[in-house]
């Protein structure tokens, strides 16, 4: 991200002030903590629209009063999270995890938070597949939701191994990646028809064509199932999955 795409995005966000977001967010303006799983292969776009969502006026800052970005060295280098750091400022906790899965660096960045009295909180599991048999990540899943944390986890696969996370997972944003065969499976698991099954296939095609297009699919609310990269764009063909 450079400097011109910086300023450009900056003008979209704004400072953390939770329980006022759109009603097109993630999980709507609930208060209620969510799991989001967002798809895609490398150079999918798929860190950049995270940011995008956590730093915008009408969502991310709107939802949260904090948020932890769990991942390696390299994905915390990344260009595009000069703009989470710009917006989130003292209110982001990076916790590297090179070597091991730092839960318990985690664990204390979401305390310390509580304790100086702020409310809503988010955490990012970035790349962190090879943790998938954690104990610790595992029983996030389930009781993350419980204390109230929302959990956005960047992944290349749909089908990764981490059966936990999905059957406790709320929301999908589907870029490019390479097994099709993963969209046609989940497409048959979370649709009621034929029909639909094959008609969110065909969207994600087509949606997915387009450079850093996003099939986002909402298990969790009565206002439009299936949205195209922006979330108050509806696929009004599935409106109810």
């Amino acid at each position: 991200m450079n400097d011109t795409q910086l300023d450009k995005a900056l003008s979209k966000a704004g400072a953390p002030t939770p329980n006022q977001a759109s009603k097109y967010a993630i999980g709507g303006n609930s208060g209620r903590a969510m799991h989001t799983k967002i798809i895609g292969q490398t150079g999918s776009g798929k860190t950049t629209w995270l940011i995008r969502y956590l730093c915008s006026k009408e969502y991310g800052t709107k939802q949260f009063d904090f948020a932890v970005w769990a991942a390696p060295r390299a994905s915390l280098d990344q260009a595009a999270m000069a703009l989470l750091r710009k917006v989130w400022g003292s209110f982001l906790t990076v916790v590297p995890c090179d070597d091991k899965l730092d839960g318990q660096a985690i664990d204390a960045a979401i305390e310390a938070g509580r304790a100086k009295g702020y409310g809503p909180c988010c955490c990012v599991f970035d790349d962190l597949l090879r943790y998938s048999r954690s104990p610790w990540l595992k029983q996030s899943y389930t009781n993350f939701r419980l204390r109230g944390i929302s959990i956005f986890e960047l992944s290349q696969q749909i089908f990764d191994g981490a059966k936990t996370s999905r059957l406790n997972c709320s929301a999908y944003v589907i870029g490019k990646f390479a097994l099709q065969r993963e969209m046609q499976r989940f497409a048959a698991e979370i649709t009621t028809s034929r029909e639909k099954e094959a008609l969110l296939t065909q969207a994600y095609r087509g949606i997915t064509k387009r450079k850093h297009g996003f099939l986002i699919v909402m298990l969790d609310t009565d206002l439009g199932a299936v949205r195209d990269t922006k979330l108050d764009v509806f696929v009004r063909p599935l409106w109810d999955l």
